[in-house]
């Protein structure tokens, strides 16, 4: 297994573990994405590994040995901002600092406002929260 196999693993152990949403590997959602349970949205949490960038620490032996930035993205979707921001402040509380297997810890990356999600008549049907964070990874096998 690459290493970035075994992080991307133990990113999904703790949404496994620590959160009672579903979670989806997969970028914000349209409309005909979203998931309603008695007519109510039922919140989740979308996860994106981002490619990896290279860092600036270098291999001897290498790029493949190089420390390489690893981007990971979640978002807590719902139908309440509330609910949304609730979400994400877990997900930094749960992330900031955790370190996944092979990897340094992760890091709060800023940015990436709220946004909503409308339906066709313009309603907001959804609110849209990501919390950003990176960490740094050596690719090799184990």
């Amino acid at each position: 297994m690459l290493t970035l196999d075994a992080a991307i693993e133990s990113i999904e152990d703790v949404l496994d573990s620590q959160f009672v949403q579903d979670w989806y590997e997969e970028g914000i959602p349209s409309f005909e994405s979203l998931h309603f349970k008695n007519g109510n949205l039922v919140p989740y949490i979308c996860v994106q590994y981002a490619d990896l960038v290279q860092g600036i620490d270098r291999a001897m032996a290498g790029t493949r040995g190089d420390a390489h930035d690893f981007p990971v993205r979640f978002i807590a979707v719902s139908s309440s901002a509330k609910v949304s921001r609730q979400i994400r402040n877990k997900l930094i509380d749960k992330f900031t600092g955790f370190s996944p297997d092979y990897c340094g810890e992760m890091v709060k990356r800023g940015g990436g406002g709220a946004h909503t999600v409308v339906d066709n008549n313009g309603a907001v049907v959804a609110y849209i929260a990501p919390a950003m964070f990176r960490t740094s990874l050596t690719l090799f096998d184990v």
